[in-house]
């Protein structure tokens, strides 16, 4: 679910041609590309079986290898301006690094848990 609200928004922001790789590439990797590996978890137990969650998400962006410097700034800005939430989460804890040539996006998402009511199992923590 996360993810496909993840790969939702980039390509809301960037269009429907932009890359978006979920495993290793290797061979025939082509730039500029995002890719979104899987989130960590974490989870605090509440009163009454219910679980705070926090997923800790990731996504790193590959310029183009002749615009690194440009690339990776208009990006960094495009998702400070408009990667703010994903549908009903708000994002939370945004911060950006380069490394090799490449931009790191890391973010967490909020929610709680109640595995015991029927419906839906995740809801929204904070906005």
């Amino acid at each position: 679910m996360l993810l496909e609200l993840i790969n939702s928004k980039l390509v809301d922001i960037f269009g429907e041609n932009i890359t978006i790789y979920r495993e290793n590439v290797k061979a025939g990797f082509e730039e500029p590309a995002f890719f979104v590996p899987s989130s960590s978890i974490k989870s605090k137990p509440l009163l009454n079986k219910v679980y705070n969650i926090v997923y800790s998400c990731q996504v790193i962006y590959f310029p183009r290898p002749d615009h690194v410097n440009d690339d990776i700034e208009s990006t960094e800005l495009d998702l400070t301006f408009n990667f703010l939430d994903l549908k009903d989460y708000t994002v939370h804890n945004r911060e950006f690094t380069k490394s090799d040539d490449a931009l790191v996006f890391t973010f967490d998402i909020y929610g709680w848990v109640n595995p015991n009511k029927e419906g839906t199992k995740m809801k929204n923590l904070a906005n």
